[in-house]
């Protein structure tokens, strides 16, 4: 009986170790996750985003802030929040600027994609080490 006791035990014990185990095991890296489209396990296939050259988004802040005409408002006081989608190229270039939300007033909008297309070259995002035409998405503020 003690040794039916003993055994019984043993096998709880060993039984709880090995769920334990599988708990604590790493994931695999190379594993696929359902609903995933890119999966990084290395530095060599790391995804890296466009940046602006100059203090990253803040500094395209202080570029777009300074070289807004902000004479198109029609002469109203405005203060905002504008949405704004572009694409950074291969080679850095700034192409399909779009404003998601547009202002009340056209020639400002017009005046927007014009400062966002004549943006300095930014660093081009890359994936797995090669230049790619990435999408930026910016919340840009406007005062006016």
């Amino acid at each position: 009986m003690r040794a039916t006791a003993y055994l019984i035990i043993a096998l709880s014990f060993t039984i709880n170790a090995s769920a334990q185990a599988k708990r604590t095991e790493k994931p695999n890296p190379n594993k696929s996750i359902k609903g995933c489209d890119v999966i990084i396990n290395s530095q060599k296939d790391s995804i890296v985003y466009p940046k602006y050259p100059d203090q990253g988004i803040r500094g395209f802040e202080g570029y777009f802030n300074t070289k807004l005409d902000k004479t198109k408002a029609s002469g109203k006081t405005k203060k905002g929040r504008i949405y704004v989608t572009l694409q950074v190229e291969k080679d850095g270039t700034v192409s399909d600027a779009q404003i998601m939300r547009n202002t009340d007033f056209p020639e400002l909008n017009n005046e927007i994609i014009k400062v966002l297309k004549l943006s300095p070259k930014w660093t081009p995002g890359t994936k797995k080490g090669v230049a790619v035409k990435s999408p930026i998405h910016l919340p840009l503020v406007i005062s006016i």
